[in-house]
C-alpha cells in the first residue's frame, strides 16, 4: 500500500521535473508544451489513484468474509472426501 507520505514526495518530485523542464527545457528538443502535458498526466493519474486506491483498513471485513467462505467450501469438500473414502 503507498502511504500519504509517499505521495507526497512523489508530488515534490514532480513538482521538482516541472521546475527543471521549465529552466532548462527537454534535451531531446520536445516542445514544453508537449512536456507539460504529460506532467499534468501524470499528476492527475496520481491524484485519481490515491482517490480510488482501497485502503487495508476498508478491504479487511471483505477479506475476512472471503476467507470464511472458502475455509468453509473447503471444510465441506474435505468432509465429503473423508465421507467416501471411511464408507468404502
Amino acid at each position: 500500500m503507498i502511504s500519504d507520505d509517499r505521495y507526497q514526495e512523489l508530488f515534490r518530485r514532480l513538482d521538482r521535473l516541472d521546475e527543471t523542464v521549465k529552466e532548462h527545457g527537454h534535451p531531446n528538443g520536445q516542445s514544453m508544451g508537449r512536456i507539460e502535458e504529460r506532467l499534468r498526466a501524470v499528476q492527475d493519474d496520481v491524484k485519481d489513484l490515491k482517490n480510488n486506491f482501497v485502503r487495508q483498513t476498508e478491504f479487511a471485513p471483505v477479506r475476512m468474509l472471503v476467507y470464511g467462505l472458502v475455509a468453509l467450501l473447503l471444510t465441506g469438500v474435505v468432509g465429503g472426501l473423508l465421507g467416501l473414502v471411511i464408507l468404502r
